[in-house]
């Protein structure tokens, strides 16, 4: 163990965890990405086919034009919700592992710039000298 460069050691095992890191956040992205897909029925997405949509389209008053008008809005206004609803699934299942990566990425350039620090330049050495 002695004779070892920790150095050497040391990016080894930053390597193996940066390695397991992605496969972590991988492994989280499928997982997730396929529960919270699994789970959305009609009305999480508030589509035409959700009962409280159909309930509310039958409730519009009027003649043809008005009821009409009323469908449109409430559709539309479901459709919005639908939308923040998966942007909000795909955001939990996507975004927090690319926090993860993102900081991991910033630990290891830290490392590397202290472990090995840029060279000096030969040609400001000889402008020096």
């Amino acid at each position: 163990m002695y004779g070892k460069n920790p150095f050497a050691v040391l990016q080894r095992r930053m390597r193996l965890l940066g390695t397991i890191l992605k496969f972590l956040c991988l492994a989280w992205i499928v997982t997730n990405g396929v529960m919270l897909t699994a789970e959305m029925t009609p009305e999480d997405l508030q589509n035409h086919r959700a009962a409280s949509v159909q309930d509310r389209v039958r409730n519009c008053p009027g003649e043809f034009a008005r009821r009409f008008d009323c469908t449109q809005d409430i559709l539309l206004a479901g459709e919005q919700m639908s939308t923040v609803s998966v942007i909000e699934r795909l955001a939990v299942s996507v975004i927090l592992p690319a926090i993860a990566w993102t900081v991991w990425r910033v630990v290891m350039w830290w490392i590397r710039r202290v472990l090995w620090p840029p060279a000096v330049s030969t040609r400001w050495a000889a402008d020096r000298g």
